[in-house]
């Protein structure tokens, strides 16, 4: 399955809003057959009648999905990143391994934010590596 950018998923679900807003109450609230009249009647553009969670298991997808995920220093599996309450330990996000046979837990005093902006710079960064020199005519 094709995994979705931010953009596509964005557009999707805006498209399903606007179906349900539209031909919802016609169709007794069935996304399925508000989102086929949608289609047929006035969708710019065409989309799946489902969307499908297969790239995103049984999660929502989240920001965090569009940057390379660190590994779990145990079994390599992809590390997944949750907020915490506050508390005394000034600990503000954890890294909690998706591999459900895995119990590992990482603490991190960085916020959300501060993570992202993190890995958004390494995306960076790995992208001018990749890119080498440019050709110039």
């Amino acid at each position: 399955m094709k995994r979705l950018t931010l953009e596509e998923f964005t557009g999707r679900t805006q498209a399903i809003q606007r179906a349900m807003r539209i031909f919802g109450h016609m169709t007794d609230n069935d996304i399925t057959r508000a989102f086929t009249a949608y289609q047929l009647v006035l969708a710019e553009t065409p989309r799946k009648i489902m969307l499908n969670t297969e790239a995103h298991g049984n999660r929502s997808p989240t920001i965090f999905d569009r940057y390379e995920r660190q590994k779990c220093p145990e079994c390599g599996a992809d590390m997944m990143i949750r907020r915490v309450p506050p508390n005394d330990e000034g600990i503000k996000a954890q890294f909690v391994c998706s591999n459900n046979a895995c119990d590992v837990v990482l603490d991190s005093p960085m916020t959300m934010e501060e993570i992202r902006q993190e890995l958004e710079q390494e995306k960076q960064r790995k992208e001018a590596e990749n890119a080498g020199p440019q050709q110039t005519e």
